[in-house]
């Protein structure tokens, strides 16, 4: 006892030490099976399919067992984030800036994605490596560290914030009753009874509680917050790092309020920049930007509420914006290259939709478990929080009238109703799709509820705090009984949600309602026995916490009770070798794999292409669209969020399969159709596993059996070529029906309306069946540049099979710049008005790239200029 009360007395004289220390080992108790047991957060066996259509998804490993991870979305970070580590670090050794991604769809955007991770700090460890399975995952403990110790830290600097919730023990223990439990009628100690000073470790086998009684809610925090809902249903979506980084947008400002004088504010504002910096490139684009949003207007609201004069008040937030405009400085290569390519782009979220969740759920909002009935197979739903957290949280509402002078505490609170009303439905759909940017996120219920669960974390933490100071007291009684009236009131709900039927309204004919006479949820039994044990062990940890404030320490028993308690209410969300009986409702990472293992097929592919740049195309689930990337192998599909919409109206009138809105799917029977559409985007590879050669031997040259079987189409058009006629067509299906008919023969067209802003390539005779073609040669491709030698018998339109984005690429012929054009519905063209050798570079630059990093420059010397003014010596007086 006395060797952990000295420990507990270390902990509190270094509090950030302490909440870092505690956030260690929680985020190394939830995902111990990484940690220790060699699984991963990005395992191919969590259910996507790679370089083969089963299980290996690689080679160099042998493990078949796929986990069901329950409806979570694993494909984003495989299929997109992964490879883009990769093409990153390619780049970068190629002395380039990662801006161009060549291997999806015919060239997309990277950068102009909005969620390509650079620029995120932690991600360039993993660029380092090379985007090897065992950093990401080391990125991902980081970062859920950086989660837990952000929450805590938040926490901290708000309970312990001078005029903010007290950082004194307070009536809690110099009220507390004597050791027996008897108190005097009037709240005062018994006779001898213990006071703020009194030493239990006196006692042999009771362990002192912490003397430092506002750090014991950021530790709390910190325990709980590797354990939320939220990692089980973003098991390794990027969104994960999104979540993980935005505490610290939050306690920036925090600090920045607490600030004394101009220096320490200069350097939380400078702070501030880097956090959001990271948040913005964290990997997402809804999830991020919405939090960017939401935690510098809780932020704001912290520091505007402080009860510091409106003239200091205003000083500072002066400062803090213009931190946000040296933000929007250094940023600017990101967000102006991501709107451009969004102003050029197809998505799926094009049409203005609004998805919330019915306000009776809002238990599920505490832990996941709890949605899981309204989705087939107990699938996940939306994100949740943690029922520990959820006690803190009732205990702050309980005790509202408490916090009326604590203006950060209200401020956090209350900003949180702005998240809360969008996720759900207090602001109604209909509004929510008028205005820009939020009509397009589809998803508000899960995009929002990020933000709840960092500003609930905060929250539960304040309600920790006032449970400290309280506990002790005779006035618990009612504060315990308004919380559990709280929590029957979130149970109530939750239960008629799922069994109550109305008759029918709004007609006679016509019943809105979810669930009809007779029906009920499907709630299984594991369900019930989860909700009944997380009540008891709520009513545990209660009373634990109350037994112990009034004894001022923890007996062993009592120690012991608690702990189960936490556990109890935590271990579900944490990552598990296996639960037996809840295994549908725990995360079970699988084994981690080497995503640079060697394939016979790649290999080969990677020498024919390196001498003749071409595409290739896996049959059934081979050779996955995203993943290609990882070898710089080129395709024609991918699952990057901002398409190409030329692209999409070609493949629109093809009649080739689209699945998932974005991956294309060929049948080796129909390989045959959709091979003349496939040859002119440069399609000459085919792989399948194990394929039926009669089958695909009709349609196409077998190659090589590797590991993927390699198939050949001799008629596949070359990358680039020259040639001196140009057909004429309306609209992109009479475009692919002369693509059928074109005999394996390259051509060019241009679409009628484009025309008459362009004479040169009007003035391009038409008549094909003349035309003359000519190949391109001595290619050389990196990662932003495709370079070539091509000759021209006359006038006419060099033609590159590579995606046309309007204003982000820049042509030289010759060494001289001349401008491109579209051709081909999706492609890029290049007039040329005479006969000869040509050198021809096409680079990709985005659309005032030098401009924006110039902006950026700026911004960087002023936010060096000012952490130089905020660190510089102070002059003796």
């Amino acid at each position: 006892g006395a060797a952990l009360a000295a420990a507990a007395r270390r902990l509190a004289a270094r509090p950030g030490r302490a909440v870092a220390l505690v956030a260690a080992v929680a985020v190394v108790a939830s995902a111990y099976p990484v940690v220790f047991l060699g699984k991963s957060f990005v395992s191919p066996n969590h259910g996507t399919i790679l370089l083969y259509d089963n299980y290996p998804a690689l080679p160099g490993y042998s493990e078949r067992e796929v986990v069901d991870v329950k409806g979570t979305d694993v494909g984003a970070i495989m299929w997109q984030h992964v490879p883009y580590s990769m093409m990153q670090r390619r780049a970068l050794a190629q002395g380039e800036a990662p801006v161009w991604n060549r291997y999806n769809s015919a060239g997309t955007p990277l950068l102009g994605q909005g969620q390509s991770m650079f620029g995120d700090p932690l991600h360039l460890f993993v660029i380092a490596c090379n985007g090897a399975a065992w950093a990401w995952d080391v990125k991902y403990l980081i970062a859920k560290w950086l989660f837990a110790v952000g929450l805590g830290l938040i926490v901290l600097a708000v309970t312990r914030g001078a005029g903010e919730i007290g950082s004194t023990v307070g009536p809690a223990l110099a009220a507390a009753p004597s050791r027996d439990g008897r108190d005097n009628r009037d709240g005062t100690p018994a006779r001898g009874g213990p006071t703020t000073d009194h030493d239990p470790t006196e006692h042999s086998g009771e362990i002192a509680v912490i003397s430092r009684p506002v750090l014991l809610p950021a530790l709390l925090v910190a325990l709980a917050a590797p354990f939320l809902g939220f990692f089980a249903y973003r098991l390794n979506h990027p969104a994960f790092f999104s979540v993980c980084y935005a505490p610290w947008a939050l306690y920036c400002w925090v600090r920045a309020t607490q600030a004394a004088g101009a220096r320490a504010t200069t350097l939380w504002a400078a702070a501030l920049i880097v956090a959001n910096l990271a948040l913005m490139n964290s990997g997402t684009v809804k999830e991020a930007y919405m939090l960017l949003l939401t935690m510098n207007f809780s932020g704001a609201c912290v520091l505007l509420a402080s009860a510091t004069p409106w003239r200091a008040r205003l000083t500072k937030f002066a400062a803090l914006a213009a931190a946000g405009v040296v933000f929007a400085m250094l940023t600017a290569p990101i967000w102006a290259t991501f709107l451009h390519a969004l102003k050029n782009s197809y998505t799926g979220y094009n049409a203005a939709s609004a998805f919330q969740i019915q306000p009776a759920l809002l238990l599920g909002a505490f832990d996941e478990i709890f949605y899981r009935p309204l989705m087939a197979e107990q699938r996940m739903f939306n994100p949740s929080l943690n029922f520990l957290l959820l006690l803190g949280v009732l205990y702050f509402l309980a005790t509202l009238r408490t916090h009326v002078a604590h203006r950060a505490a209200l401020a956090i609170a209350g900003s949180s109703l702005v998240p809360l009303a969008l996720a759900f439905g207090l602001v109604p759909a209909a509004w929510i799709v008028r205005v820009p940017f939020l009509a397009n996120i589809a998803h508000v219920d899960n995009t929002f509820t990020c933000a709840l669960l960092v500003l609930w974390s905060v929250v539960g933490g304040m309600g920790f705090a006032t449970a400290l100071r309280r506990l002790g007291t005779p006035e618990v009684r009612g504060d315990l009984w308004a919380a559990a009236l709280l929590l029957f009131a979130l149970v109530f709900a939750w239960i008629a949600f799922g069994q109550a039927a109305h008759r029918a309204i709004f007609g006679l004919n016509s019943a809105f309602t979810v669930i009809l006479p007779g029906q009920s949820l499907p709630v299984r039994p594991e369900v019930w026995t989860a909700l009944a044990v997380m009540l008891a062990a709520s009513a545990a940890l209660a009373w634990v916490a109350r037994r112990a404030l009034l004894r001022a320490a923890f007996t062993p028993a009592l120690a012991l009770v608690g702990a189960v308690a936490v556990a109890t209410l935590l271990w579900r969300h944490g990552m598990h070798a296996d639960a037996v009986g809840f295994r549908d409702y725990v995360a079970h990472p699988a084994t981690r794999v080497d995503f640079h293992a060697p394939s016979d097929a790649v290999e080969f592919l990677q020498g024919e292409t390196r001498r003749t740049p071409a595409r290739a195309f896996g049959l059934h689930g081979n050779f996955f669209p995203g993943w290609t990337g990882v070898y710089g192998l080129e395709g024609i599909h991918g699952p990057d969020g901002l398409v190409n919409p030329w692209l999409r109206e070609l493949v629109d009138a093809s009649g080739v399969e689209r699945v998932w809105d974005w991956r294309l799917y060929v049948e080796p029977a129909t390989v045959a159709a959709a091979r003349p559409f496939f040859d002119a985007f440069n399609v000459r590879w085919y792989l399948d596993l194990a394929s039926d050669q009669g089958v695909l031997g009709r349609s196409l040259k077998f190659v090589k059996a590797a590991d993927l079987d390699i198939y050949e189409s001799p008629t596949a058009w070359p990358r680039a070529f020259f040639t001196d006629r140009l057909d004429i067509y309306d609209a992109p299906a009479e475009f692919t029906a002369k693509l059928k008919s074109a005999a394996g023969r390259p051509f060019a067209a241009a679409q009628r309306t484009d025309l008459a802003g362009q004479p040169a390539l009007a003035a391009l005779r038409r008549d094909l069946d003349t035309r003359t073609t000519t190949t391109a040669t001595n290619f050389k491709l990196t990662e932003n540049t495709t370079a070539f030698d091509v000759r021209a018998s006359g006038a006419g339109v060099v033609v590159l099979t590579e995606a046309w984005w309007p204003g982000d690429f820049r042509a030289e012929v010759n060494g001289k710049k001349v401008p491109l054009l579209r051709v081909n519905h999706a492609f890029k063209g290049i007039v040329v008005d005479r006969a000869g050798d040509y050198r021809v570079v096409v680079r990709c630059v985005p659309k005032n790239w030098p401009r924006h990093l110039a902006l950026a420059g700026v911004g960087a010397v002023i936010l060096f200029a000012a952490v130089v003014f905020a660190l510089r010596p102070a002059r003796p007086a």
